[in-house]
């Protein structure tokens, strides 16, 4: 039996970003891709197209019965499947499983079509999706064109030369394989935000002190243990817990200490936070969780805010601080 793809009606998201793409690769900038019923969003003049539908491969044998909303109460001997993204990119096309999770009868999956809810949620994974594609691939144009001005003339010149470098950045690192909805949830994503800040003012302090003559030797040398420290974090792609690598960092040197005074003291702890708001089964991302995306272009700060009431001070510089992360990365 084929997948049978979803025909309700989703929101568009639709981009405008301009990047300077060299003038050789121009000519195969467009794609046309899927018709009518898909999700076709604009990624770099590529289409994106997105569809939910249900895996007939995988079976399970008894359908949840749900309460009006998605808390299972009961089951029945009806047949389920699991709920599927299709994503093509590029004229590669991969498939997922939803991030939320669902099992749908046939049925549910035509009922469902026009529940508000459901919309909403599968829309707001499409977004993402979308969002998530763009930004991977605007960091390949990036990356392949300054490699590109650096290389002109060579890649100009030979052919072949220039197809592996379209292979590295265009084929070797295909942005739609191994997508995992989970990886970008916004606590993980914050974290990673956090942790790239504290390499950064490392860098900084590390740089100020070499070039002060006044710093001792056993100084220099302790300069030398954390940088060889993160040498090996980067070599490895071992990533800390921020808070964890700044208190380790902190018991060695003092000096360390001005990076906590950048930020609220909570927004180390977000991720506690961040749990504590999805384990909520009345909030809309215990379904689906939150992303960067439902920060910027969402409501999940009114969700936040509304969540910790009773902590508005401790959410609000919580929140300040996110949205200083994100003009700091250029991301908003």
């Amino acid at each position: 039996m084929e997948a049978m793809m979803s025909s309700y009606p989703q929101d568009k998201f639709e981009t405008n970003i301009k990047l300077e793409i060299p003038e050789i690769i121009e000519r195969d900038s467009m794609y046309r891709l899927y018709g009518k019923n898909s999700n076709s969003n604009t990624a770099m003049g590529k289409k994106v197209s997105v569809k939910h539908y249900l895996n007939f491969k995988i079976k399970q044998n008894l359908v949840h019965v749900y309460d009006g909303e998605y808390d299972a109460i009961g089951y029945t001997n009806a047949s389920t499947f699991p709920l599927y993204v299709q994503i093509t990119f590029n004229r590669k096309t991969t498939t997922v499983r939803s991030a939320t999770r669902l099992f749908l009868s046939e049925e549910e999956f035509i009922e469902k079509q026009h529940d508000v809810d459901f919309v909403e949620i599968t829309n707001r994974e499409i977004k993402f999706i979308t969002f998530h594609i763009e930004r991977l691939y605007q960091y390949s144009l990036q990356s392949f064109g300054q490699e590109y001005h650096l290389r002109k003339e060579e890649l100009q010149r030979d052919k072949r030369v220039f197809d592996s470098l379209i292979f590295k950045y265009f084929e070797e690192k295909n942005v739609i394989n191994g997508f995992v909805y989970s990886d970008n949830h916004i606590d993980k994503y914050i974290d990673s935000l956090l942790y790239d800040e504290i390499l950064s003012f490392i860098k900084k302090i590390e740089k100020s002190d070499a070039e002060t003559s006044a710093v001792s030797r056993v100084e220099l040398l302790h300069s030398e243990y954390i940088n060889s420290f993160i040498d090996i974090l980067n070599s490895t792609q071992m990533r800390l817990e921020p808070l964890k690598l700044l208190t380790f960092l902190e018991r060695r040197n003092q000096k360390y200490s001005v990076i906590r005074s950048h930020y609220s003291s909570e927004i180390w702890n977000f991720s506690i936070y961040y749990e504590i708001l999805a384990k909520d089964t009345m909030c809309k991302y215990s379904r689906l969780g939150a992303t960067i995306l439902d920060f910027i272009d969402g409501d999940f700060r009114e969700v936040f805010l509304q969540k910790f009431r009773f902590e508005r001070k401790t959410a609000s510089s919580i929140l300040y601080d996110i949205e200083k992360l994100l003009h700091l990365r250029k991301i908003i």
